[in-house]
């Protein structure tokens, strides 16, 4: 069986009084939209990625937003290189966008972890309300990591049924 050609990606001007909805392989482009209405695009219209046209890595955003569209699968494989590098999707190009990677498994972890973290950006000497702000979302993504994304064995590729009450 012959494998459908992927589809056309394209940009198109976003109006965000338009009732129409967005195509799956479009890129809403656009000028100075708050973040609320950017919401309201993505949720009402369809759209997937939206690109400003006047924000700071405009031209990086929309090669993101085409390799993400052209191979959905990038981001789970390279999450990192996918935005910052997408022309080099590789774990070479993931590492070195890396400026700190620790590995946990279990919540009896998040007190180092947020340590750890905690002493990389005060080496960094980012501001303490940054710093501050890189721990809650931080502390945040570690619960949502340890309770609710689900568990595969990195060797057997197989979820074993964590008990994430004991976790």
């Amino acid at each position: 069986m012959r494998k459908p050609a992927p589809a056309r990606i394209w940009t198109q001007e976003v109006d965000p009084r338009s009732a129409l909805k967005a195509d799956p392989s479009c890129i809403g482009v656009t000028n100075s939209l708050d973040p609320a209405r950017v919401l309201r695009c993505a949720l009402e219209q369809g759209y997937t990625h939206i690109c400003q046209r006047d924000g700071v890595h405009f031209d990086e955003e929309l090669a993101s937003s085409e390799k993400l569209l052209e191979s959905p699968d990038a981001f789970m494989n390279f999450p990192v290189a996918s935005i910052l590098s997408p022309s080099d999707l590789s774990r070479a190009a993931d590492l070195k966008h890396l400026a700190l990677d620790m590995r946990f498994s279990s919540s009896r972890q998040k007190p180092e972890v947020l340590d750890r973290l905690g002493k990389f950006s005060e080496s960094k000497g980012l501001a303490r309300t940054l710093s501050d702000d890189i721990l809650a979302v931080a502390d945040e993504m570690f619960t949502n990591a340890v309770f609710n994304a689900p568990f595969v064995d990195e060797v057997t590729q197989h979820n074993p049924g964590v008990n994430r009450a004991s976790a």
